[in-house]
């Protein structure tokens, strides 16, 4: 049985949407085991500026 992990994070068709989707933003980023974790380093991808922080994960919400 597959979990939430699996299909966001690592499964080979979802969890290429990441590295597409970081690609494009222009990051760099290790890979995360849990989705909480994710949305944690996602978030904080931009810095501490609160406006990029938020469009950060508005993008995240409307990968999920």
């Amino acid at each position: 049985m597959k979990d939430v992990n699996h299909l966001f994070l690592f499964c080979d068709f979802f969890g290429k949407i990441w590295y597409s989707v970081t690609s494009w933003l222009g990051f760099v980023t290790g890979r995360p085991t849990h989705l909480s974790d994710h949305l944690l380093q996602f978030g904080t991808l931009g810095g501490f500026l609160k406006g990029i922080c938020l469009a950060l994960n508005v993008i995240w919400l409307s990968c999920v």
